[in-house]
């Protein structure tokens, strides 16, 4: 599973258990008999036709799972369905299960409780749908609003049954599926029968995530943008809207949103450093220096920020900048190891100049001064390298970089140590 989608009470029909039991012929005849009444000229225009044909469809939904629950025990599952027709222990991604084999369902356990079901044989493919068309159709019949309760009420149930669904299918990393469900759930929740129920906002949020999973960018902004309207989903929220700009290739709606989310959150960190993030891959250095400093100012101890601007400063060449940044970051964390890299490798790099800058001069006691002073600041080069080297001890461009510089200062000794060292990692 990618990442764990969000945290939710599975909901579940399971309060009928001692009421009414489902038969699977039971419900059969009912789907038959509804089928009739609805072409039946008189019947057809009675909301309560309309409100019995739903409860039919999602009795249908729950006639061989109305038993079942994530995390029933299984010393309960065989209480309430008795003795599998089989059992069988099967490899799955998420690692090992017991199959249970009953007459019209496959239920799977994991630790001794039920993780998920699957009908083998359905009476109906696909009845939650059709159950909101019931109820919708029952409600534009009633005029008088004599079966309004009775309508919602069932409304609450098919609810619930759509959000099981959409979490069993997301735990099945259908996702497509998962959105179907969530998105039936909100076309219920906003029809006028459930005007009087407060809508979920994480549903939402939820429909969204889902149908970025399964690869929908335009439902996952809908809803996304939905929730953000509804305050719902904090910072995060504007990430995730601009997680689907990027991957349409908007970068303008991307960084329009980045600023919305800054202007709602200014002191979150969060939104910042994305800024940040996404102002360096546009090359807009300046931009992200600027709000380096506001994410500095915000967590100071965050040596990520001094390493990032260190890195934009050296890609704009201002070395000493450069220098002062990553010396921070290392002060913050003596145990980071890119920025002690890069310290090395700008001493080795300034060397590199001086010693170029040397070969041009003729006067041979002026070249011996110049080349003296470039062999010092390569030797400056050394601690950070080294200390780099303590920290990722298996890093082999590391090794290569320490080998160059005890070759050229004549460090002989530790230059044997590091040649038997890159040796062994060949």
């Amino acid at each position: 599973m990618k990442r764990i989608l969000f945290i939710i009470t599975f909901l579940t029909s399971f309060t009928a258990l001692f009421a009414q039991t489902l038969t699977f012929e039971g419900v059969k005849r009912n789907m038959e008999r509804s089928d009739s009444d609805i072409n039946h000229d008189k019947r057809k225009t009675n909301p309560k036709t309309w409100v019995d044909r739903g409860v039919t469809y999602m009795d249908a939904a729950e006639v061989n799972t109305q038993f079942l629950r994530l995390g029933l025990p299984v010393e309960e599952l065989k209480l309430f369905m008795r003795t599998p027709l089989s059992t069988e222990t099967i490899e799955t991604d998420e690692g090992q299960r017991e199959l249970y084999k009953y007459d019209k369902v496959n239920v799977y356990l994991q630790d001794g409780a039920v993780v998920d079901w699957k009908e083998t044989d359905p009476v109906h493919p696909d009845p939650l749908p059709e159950a909101l068309k019931s109820f919708s159709k029952a409600s534009e019949l009633d005029e008088k609003g004599r079966f309004e309760k009775q309508i919602t009420e069932n409304l609450s149930r098919l609810n619930n049954l759509f959000l099981n669904k959409a979490i069993l299918t997301y735990q099945e990393e259908d996702y497509k599926e998962s959105y179907r469900f969530f998105n039936l759930a909100i076309r219920l929740m906003e029809m006028p029968a459930m005007a009087a129920t407060p809508i979920d906002t994480a549903l939402y949020y939820n429909t969204g995530l889902v149908a970025s999973f399964a690869d929908m960018p335009v439902e996952a902004l809908k809803f996304y943008n939905k929730a953000k309207d509804m305050d719902y989903g904090g910072a995060n929220i504007y990430v995730l809207i601009k997680d689907q700009y990027v991957g349409q290739n908007d970068s303008a709606s991307a960084e329009r949103i980045l600023q919305e989310g800054f202007s709602k959150f200014p002191n979150d960190n969060a939104i910042v450093i994305e800024l940040i993030n996404y102002y360096i891959t546009s090359g807009k250095t300046g931009d992200a220096l600027n709000y380096l400093a506001i994410a500095k100012d915000l967590e100071p101890t965050n040596a990520s920020l001094y390493f990032a601007e260190g890195f934009l400063y050296e890609r704009m060449e201002e070395l000493d900048k450069a220098q002062t940044s990553y010396e921070k970051a290392v002060e913050v964390n003596p145990e980071f190891f890119d920025a002690l890299y890069n310290l090395g490798a700008l001493w080795y790099n300034k060397a590199v100049k001086e010693l170029e800058a040397a070969n041009e001069i003729m006067d041979n006691r002026a070249y011996n001064v110049a080349r003296d002073a470039a062999m010092v600041t390569l030797g400056k080069a050394v601690p950070f390298m080294e200390r780099a080297h303590e920290v990722n001890p298996k890093e082999k461009t590391t090794l290569e970089t320490l080998r160059t510089l005890y070759y050229r200062l004549q460090m002989t000794d530790k230059l044997a140590g590091i040649e038997k060292k890159l040796e062994e990692l060949e």
